[in-house]
Formats: structure tokens, C-alpha cells, sequence
């Protein structure tokens, strides 16, 4: 059984996969930022919670789907990326924070 569509080259659906995972990770990324954003403007930390707990819910739902797989993966992998890269710096700036105090 082939993956490669008919009349199509042997690489276009990795191509299409690649291209899919990378539009959903820099979603998700933007996902993440726009929270960030809300938090800062002033409001509450539940925006920024309820934004990346429905971009994960969307991109778990994308990622059992056999058409939107790969968005959806990109989708998961880029908030969750973006919420490990705030959690650091926000530890680090509380711990330089805290020296600087001391």
C-alpha cells in the first residue's frame, strides 16, 4: 500500500507532513505569546491558562485525525515547547531576582 498519492512525486507527502507540523508548531507558539501578552496587559493568568489548555485540546484533537496529524503534533509540541521555555524563565528571573536582593 503506498502513501504517495497518484500522479504526485514520492516526496510530497513528507513534504506536506513537514510543512503541517511546522504551521501548527508556530501556532501553537503564537498561542502561547498572545497568553503571555493578555498576562501582561492585565489580565488574569486564567487567559493565558484557558488559551493553552484549548490550543492542547485542538491539537490533540487534529493529532487523531489522519488528515491533520502533523498540524497537530506541531500544534501540541509548540505550546507545550513554549510553556517549558516560560516556566525556565520565569525561575530563572526569580532566582536572579532573589540574588539580587540578598
Amino acid at each position: 500500500m503506498s502513501t504517495t498519492p497518484t500522479g504526485s512525486s514520492p516526496g510530497l507527502p513528507v513534504v506536506r507532513g513537514a510543512a503541517a507540523w511546522f504551521v501548527g508548531f508556530v501556532l501553537g507558539s503564537l498561542v502561547n505569546f498572545a497568553g503571555v501578552a493578555a498576562f501582561l496587559a492585565g489580565a488574569g493568568l486564567w487567559v493565558y491558562w484557558v488559551l493553552l489548555v484549548v490550543a492542547v485540546m485542538v491539537g490533540a484533537a487534529a493529532w487523531m485525525s489522519r488528515r491533520a496529524r502533523w498540524f497537530g503534533v506541531g500544534l501540541v509540541t509548540g505550546c507545550l515547547a513554549e510553556l517549558a521555555i516560560m516556566v525556565f524563565l520565569v525561575l530563572m528571573w526569580s532566582r536572579l531576582a532573589g540574588n539580587a536582593i540578598q
